[in-house]
């Protein structure tokens, strides 16, 4: 029996059939995952063509200090009468802050902030905010972090421009409840483009994590989160971006790798000798002491510079006062390891494009997931869970530090 086989014309039509078919496949997942991006993109344009004098950012809190809540608005015009009204476990009349900050970022763009102050744990704080000509925008709860019981937190850090991406994430993990986000830095691509503030970082958030209970934020600064003109300008005190607080009888550490200064480390040195009867210390910083993956064409030209900072000044702190847990974003995947008493987490996974060339090897790390992800971390005064999920909500890796002994590492559970 006669077989079949095509003539090379033909053959080159199957190829161009083929070709074709996988570039329309490609480009149109392409354009689906921009959907998002250009969704909240024009809602972020149309704000500056409206006449009103109306809100372009709701009224959202985030914690500046331990015991410090900011929130922050932001409006289309100079509303020199726009207030913030508080109070607490729904007693009592709304009071209003004493103080409040206003700058100009552009000419449709007005940010106001006032700090709520000596903030008690676990309370609920209800909230509103008056403007433009006495209108009021709706009643806002959300409850404090807990210094003393059990807290659940969710991290993400490197969301960047992958705003589809950053927002399946987040979906995932408003399905664990947290009590609280913490976000590692990178969380825009460009930080002097206002309108990424709003498309890339705000409009997620409020659509997708605050969808159905909004609850306090913690910000980290990455480098693409700064603006020398008008660094950190949306989310931290505008004198100093680093700070510390207590959640679950832990103590936090947040500090900014953007921000090398003497005082910094001073002010780490100060938290860490007088903490040292908290349950466990974590420091998170953006970007780590040690990286292993990265552009190789780019880090041979000089981007091999960026952990020395946090190498020679955090880690011999980490060491002298046996700091629980490092937490970093910065590389865009997933490591966990252990250096000199201290585990050390990468969590740059949100969203960013990810980095797969390995660039170095030191050996410190025993777990490493090319792949987007999320964190759960659950504290309370005997253990730390530190566990990462992917987009898909499948586990990639789980850890547990228990205060037994000095030598907690050995004695920790994992599940790989």
């Amino acid at each position: 029996m006669p077989t079949w086989s095509p003539r090379p014309s033909q053959m080159l039509k199957m190829v161009a059939i083929g070709v074709f078919i996988f570039a329309f496949w490609v480009g149109l997942g392409f354009l689906l995952s921009k959907i998002p991006y250009a969704i909240d993109y024009m809602n972020e344009s149309v704000q500056d063509y409206l006449p009103s004098c109306g809100l372009r950012k709701q009224p959202l809190p985030h914690y500046i200090h331990d015991k410090t809540i900011r929130i922050m608005w932001e409006g289309r015009c100079p509303d020199q009468e726009s207030k913030l009204f508080f109070r607490f476990n729904n007693t009592g009349d709304f009071d209003s802050p004493s103080g409040y900050e206003y700058s100009q970022l552009d000419v449709k763009r007005h940010l106001f902030s006032a700090n709520i102050v000596n903030v008690p744990s676990n309370t609920v704080i209800s909230y509103y905010v008056v403007y433009g000509n006495g209108r009021k925008t709706k009643i806002y709860e959300f409850t404090t972090l807990d210094e003393h019981n059990q807290i659940r937190l969710g991290l993400i850090g490197d969301s960047q421009l992958g705003v589809g991406q950053f927002k399946r994430l987040l979906k995932q993990l408003r399905r664990h409840q947290p009590m609280g986000f913490i976000h590692l830095g990178d969380m825009v691509q460009h930080a002097q483009h206002l309108r990424d503030w709003q498309t890339l970082l705000f409009a997620p958030l409020w659509s997708v994590l605050f969808k159905d209970r909004l609850i306090p934020s913690i910000y980290t600064s990455g480098n693409h989160d700064w603006f020398a003109k008008r660094p950190n300008f949306y989310l931290h005190d505008r004198e100093r971006t680093f700070f510390a607080l207590t959640i679950a009888e832990c103590k936090l550490i947040i500090l900014d790798s953007e921000r090398q200064v003497q005082d910094q480390v001073a002010f780490l040195e100060e938290e860490l000798a007088n903490s040292q009867k908290h349950a466990f210390r974590i420091v998170i910083i953006h970007v780590p002491p040690w990286i292993e993956f990265w552009s190789r064409k780019d880090w041979m030209r000089g981007d091999k510079t960026w952990p020395l900072w946090v190498r020679r000044h955090v880690t011999p702190l980490l060491k002298k006062y046996n700091v629980d847990m490092l937490i970093s974003g910065h590389q865009h995947n997933y490591q966990r390891g252990y250096r000199d008493g201290t585990v050390h987490v990468i969590s740059g996974g949100g969203g960013g494009l990810l980095d797969r060339e390995r660039v170095e090897e030191y050996g410190m790390y025993k777990v490493t997931k090319i792949a987007h992800h999320y964190m759960v971390m659950t504290l309370s005064r005997k253990r730390i869970t530190l566990s990462a999920y992917s987009d898909t909500n499948v586990e990639l890796d789980s850890i547990t530090l228990e205060k037994k002994t000095a030598k907690r590492y050995q004695q920790e559970t994992h599940k790989i």
